[in-house]
């Protein structure tokens, strides 16, 4: 651990340092996210911290689900943001913040697929799936499969980034968390639809250490997000 993060976590965690001005403060917060949450929830992270501390940083780290347990309880991430089901012991608390679903999403020109979009055209079609490591895909992946719909995979990428440049010059379909859907909602080639069967719903919730529960800087930020993810419909 580098030195300037071990007397932060010294500060933090043995001293339970008191002092904390968000309005000159320069501290660094570490927040875990998937893809999907730092799409839906980041934007209004930073626009409520800039009004209020404009030198205080987020720094989203890419934390392997296996290891975000420790990296939490070791302080070497502040927050865990997004939908993460194994993060049950009572070690930690959560907050909810949101409940989402899944959407389709497919090019503007693929008429035939839009048109009276229904179960049938849904598995007739060809798909792009999303193999990325969040607790989403695979609670997708089991839900279609219970219910015995088929999806032909004609495309299996790890990335959402690049599903508008493929989708946009093919007639592929992807299934998608609607926070996904509507971070690519201002891009006109591409077409948005509710899924042809109810779709399944997951919680994104705030997590955190109870090490770092009455911690001022912690507290402070974890009221300034929580404000600003549910002063918004989700």
């Amino acid at each position: 651990m580098p030195i300037r993060e071990a007397v932060q976590f010294i500060e933090q965690r043995i001293m339970n340092k008191a002092s904390f001005d968000p309005a000159i403060d320069e501290r660094e917060f570490r927040i875990a996210a998937s893809d999907t949450a730092e799409a839906m929830y980041l934007p209004r992270a930073l626009n409520a911290l800039n009004k209020v501390a404009p030198h205080v940083r987020l720094r989203v780290v890419a934390t392997a689900q296996p290891l975000l347990q420790r990296a939490l309880s070791e302080g070497q991430v502040d927050l865990a943001l997004g939908y993460f089901p194994d993060l049950m012991s009572a070690e930690f608390v959560r907050r909810r913040i949101g409940q989402h679903g899944f959407v389709c999403i497919c090019g503007a020109d693929n008429r035939h697929l839009i048109r009276d979009f229904s179960l049938k055209k849904y598995v007739e079609a060809r798909h792009v799936v999303v193999e990325a490591p969040t607790r989403t895909q695979g609670l997708l992946e089991t839900y279609v499969q219970k219910r015995g719909i088929h999806r032909n995979a004609a495309l299996t990428t790890p990335h959402f980034m690049s599903l508008p440049q493929i989708l946009s010059c093919t007639d592929l379909i992807a299934t998608v968390p609607d926070a996904i859907a509507d971070a690519f909602a201002d891009n006109r080639r591409l077409a948005q639809m509710p899924l042809p069967f109810r779709s399944p719903v997951f919680d994104a919730h705030l997590h955190w250490s109870k090490s770092v529960n009455n911690d001022p800087a912690h507290r402070w930020l974890r009221g300034i997000l929580f404000e600003a993810f549910v002063s918004r419909s989700n």
